[in-house]
């Protein structure tokens, strides 16, 4: 079995999310579009990293994944689900990240620190032209790490931004809780 840093850059590919290797021009038409239903709440989630608010339970599963590196398009060899809620304030977003507790790469650090780290990454593209996105990454221990991402300039590192995440590790791999 392959170690779970091989999900690293598995990609939420949902709402306006697409992986950016896809984009080729401003008339891009992603390989990869998955269905995905997105549930309004009444009350905000609690992120705390156990996915244990029963707003979650609203909220369907998606596990239409596939991995962006090192396999690109590939079947993941681990599970991921990930469940999107939003109410009037934030977009919710939750991982569930199946794999072996000790093949889990992770490191307590400073934001924006965690390279080569196991992690979950969201990528916002709000004008859905695939010339900027907002990336949000988060290790298994709930350190952050957000970019802006251009088609002219590629990341910009020192760009930050405001949002929740925590994470915890569990017997069966890893969870996380984002709120944007």
């Amino acid at each position: 079995m392959r170690k779970s840093y091989e999900r690293t850059y598995v990609f939420l590919v949902a709402i306006l999310l697409i992986p950016l290797s896809l984009f080729a021009s401003r008339d891009f038409e992603p390989v990869f579009k998955p269905d995905v239903n997105i549930v309004k709440l009444t009350e905000s989630i609690k992120i705390d990293g156990k996915l244990d608010d029963h707003q979650w339970a609203l909220a369907p599963q998606i596990t239409q994944f596939h991995e962006r590196h090192p396999r690109e398009l590939a079947e993941p060899e681990v599970t991921t689900r990930a469940m999107l809620a939003y109410d009037e304030d934030n977009l919710y977003i939750a991982f569930i990240c199946d794999d072996d507790p000790a093949e889990i790469r992770a490191t307590m650090c400073q934001r924006d620190h965690f390279f080569g780290d196991d992690n979950v990454c969201v990528l916002i593209d709000t004008y859905s032209d695939a010339s900027r996105a907002y990336e949000f990454f988060v290790n298994p221990y709930g350190i952050q790490m957000d970019r802006l991402w251009s088609s002219v300039a590629g990341e910009d590192p020192g760009f930050d931004l405001i949002w929740e995440s925590a994470a915890e590790i569990t017997d069966s791999g890893y969870q996380v809780e984002i709120a944007i």
